[in-house]
């Protein structure tokens, strides 16, 4: 047998694989984008880069070939524009800050999933110069600016918050005294906003209403807008002290936790953090390794503690952004030179053009904070409508890195008899099109049965098919049966035994390894076989113990009086009878009734006529059988009284 079994294996394995890209590195070619990047999904499992120094969207499918690439000229625009998100509605918006004669104000752009302009406004007061960061949008699908302004008269520095329909009318806005350094803001769950302002951070309902404040004492830099999680707040900084990245963690009222922040000895400007799917928090860091500079990607949970590191292999890779894909991918985008570099990885953050990272470590280090004083003034903005141009530029990609999808259901084996197994593909790839020569579609199958199965997989991103085929064979289980639950008289012994089997292996429910197992209790009772080929067989039975004895009950009166209650006599029992019988005799010995019926009862008429009221005599012989077992031929003699 196993020489036909080890022949099988000989005959039928074999493995194609699947030339399609699931992981891949892509630097794009023929366009020049800078290095302030964002990276954004988009709503069919692909993504958009957007270029704020050449102001340019490129619009990626699920397979990393260019779609679109769009450019938006816009006059007057006096930097890189500030901030683009992707909206609720599949499209995008763009805030940036153009000249408005001496002065500057802010213009929003929307653009539609397609990249095509929707509708553009500049927002501005002449009597101030606006700065602005961030825009974000809360869950009703309004915009959020975020920005400094300077008061031209007496150049006070402002912090100041606009609140816009979809449209992009104005709805709120809002100025706040709390310094003039630069930073960001995000949309809150709630529908508010956390904005940041050097080490400042203060949040605002729904309606630009401050609801706390909050200070930082530690000198950092680099204010980057801060990060929503499950329970808080994450901060990102620049360690003044010492150059390191450090991380600060708020609760939802504004408290500072872990007792301080967190330092790492990563050094350089932080990127800004991502939250995935899963509620953890993704950072992008510069590694180097061996005198060269890689990007680095850590996980952490939502209070900073390390989960897991991945560096991709790419030398001279310089991380600027991560988003993550609807179909649980992530796409991360880098500058390598005047070269923009993207590579889509998998749910666990590897890309198969991988290698080790760097030592990271992360400590506490105890610092204070306090929760100030709150001044806000009243503001207002013109708005003005104006439709800018967009163009069409070509561009496409360079592979750097692809990674061929593999196809293997694995070695030909066996199947015990009774048994099931799943077969699906056992490599890590994943593919849009499986058909089993069963003719399921699923990317797994049961089976129960011996015979050749064979799998042909596709996959969107390439044209190429592959497939794979593996043998099943069937091998022979012991057979094993207790036949149904058992009922047994108290007071004896059941005796559980193994089938006959030399070659066989037994483990009874209580863990012994006899051939046969004796119960006196109740219970479930199992005992698992294992023959010569390695099939294991189970079966169980359930065992109880019950009173073997027949209690028959003699009443000693009736009253045939028709009323509908005691009108018959009959014992009572609790059992059934190998034979029976039943006689009664009037005061002068007469045999007046006899039934061998144990369900018949005398209804106290002799011959159709009502016998008379007093003492009747009565004889029941009986031989009870219970759980199978025969009991001793019983007499019982009982008086009884018929009462009219």
């Amino acid at each position: 047998m196993k020489l036909n079994l080890t022949l099988y294996f000989f005959l039928f394995v074999f493995t194609c694989q699947l030339s399609a890209q699931t992981s891949f590195i892509k630097q794009i070619d023929n366009i020049t984008l800078g290095t302030s990047l964002k990276v954004l999904p988009t709503d069919d499992v692909g993504w958009a880069i957007y270029s704020k120094e050449q102001t340019k969207l490129i619009k990626f499918n699920l397979c990393g070939d260019i779609d679109w690439t769009k450019s938006y000229d816009i006059p007057n625009a006096t930097s890189s524009l500030s901030d683009i998100i992707k909206t609720q509605d599949g499209g995008f918006a763009i805030l940036g800050r153009e000249q408005i004669g001496d002065t500057h104000g802010m213009r929003v752009t929307k653009l539609s999933s397609n990249g095509d302009i929707s509708w553009s406004k500049s927002y501005s007061n002449l009597d101030y110069d606006y700065y602005p960061y961030s825009i974000s949008e809360d869950n009703q699908g309004n915009l959020f600016l975020y920005g400094n302004l300077t008061q031209l008269n007496n150049l006070a520095v402002n912090n100041h918050v606009s609140k816009l329909s979809n449209s992009g009318d104005l709805i709120l806005t809002q100025l706040y005294n709390f310094g003039g350094i630069w930073g960001g803001a995000i949309s809150t769950s709630d529908n508010g906003v956390l904005f940041r302002t050097g080490s400042n951070f203060i949040k605002l309902n729904t309606n630009l209403q401050v609801e706390w404040k909050t200070s930082i004492e530690a000198p950092t830099y680099h204010y980057i807008a801060p990060l929503e999680v499950s329970n808080g707040y994450i901060i990102s900084a620049n360690n003044l002290s010492n150059g390191t990245i450090s991380y600060y963690k708020l609760d939802l009222s504004g408290n500072l936790l872990w007792g301080g922040r967190k330092n790492t000895n990563q050094n350089g400007i932080p990127n800004a953090l991502r939250l995935n799917s899963e509620g953890a928090v993704v950072g992008l860091y510069s590694s180097t390794i061996n005198g060269e500079n890689y990007s680095t990607i850590r996980v952490f949970d939502a209070s900073m503690n390390l989960i897991s590191e991945h560096t991709i292999d790419q030398v001279n890779l310089n991380p600027r952004d991560i988003c993550f894909l609807s179909n649980s991918n992530s796409l991360f985008i880098g500058s390598s030179g005047p070269n923009t570099v993207c590579t889509r990885l998998y749910s666990n953050y590897e890309s198969n053009c991988s290698m080790n990272s760097s030592e990271f470590t992360i400590n506490s280090e105890a610092i204070g904070y306090n929760q100030g004083d709150v001044i806000t003034n009243n503001h207002s903005l013109n708005a003005t409508s104006f439709n800018p141009n967009s163009s069409t530029e070509e561009a496409s990609t360079i592979d750097l890195c692809s990674i061929i999808k593999v196809l293997d259901l694995g070695k030909d084996t066996v199947l015990c008899v009774g048994s099931a197994m799943v077969l699906e593909n056992i490599s890590d790839d994943d593919f849009d099109v499986y058909q089993w020569s069963t003719g399921e579609n699923n990317s797994s199958i049961t089976i129960y049965e011996p015979g050749v199965y064979w799998l042909v997989v596709e996959d969107f991103c390439d044209l190429n098919r592959a497939n794979d085929t593996i043998f099943i064979e069937i091998l022979p289980s012991l057979s094993l049966d207790f036949g149904e639950d058992l009922l047994v008289c108290q007071d004896s012994t059941q005796l559980l035994r193994s089938p006959q089997c030399d070659s066989c292996s037994f483990v009874w429910s209580d863990g012994s390894q006899n051939d046969a197992l004796q119960v006196i209790t109740d219970g479930l009772y199992w005992l698992e076989a294992q023959n010569e080929n390695g099939c294991i067989t189970s079966d169980s039975i359930l065992i109880e113990f019950a009173p073997c004895e027949c209690n028959v009950f003699i009443p000693n009166s009736f009253t045939p009086n028709d009323d509908g209650k005691n009108d018959t006599f009959k014992p009572k029992f609790y059992c059934d009878f190998e034979d029976y019988s039943i006689e009664i005799f009037n005061r002068w010995g007469e045999l007046i009734f006899k039934s061998n019926n144990p369900s018949e009862a005398w209804d106290g008429k002799v011959n159709s006529i009502n016998a008379h009221s007093g003492l009747y005599a009565c004889v029941v012989k009986y031989t009870s059988t219970i759980l199978n077992n025969t009991g001793p031929k019983v007499i019982k003699h009982q008086p009884i009284s018929l009462i009219e």
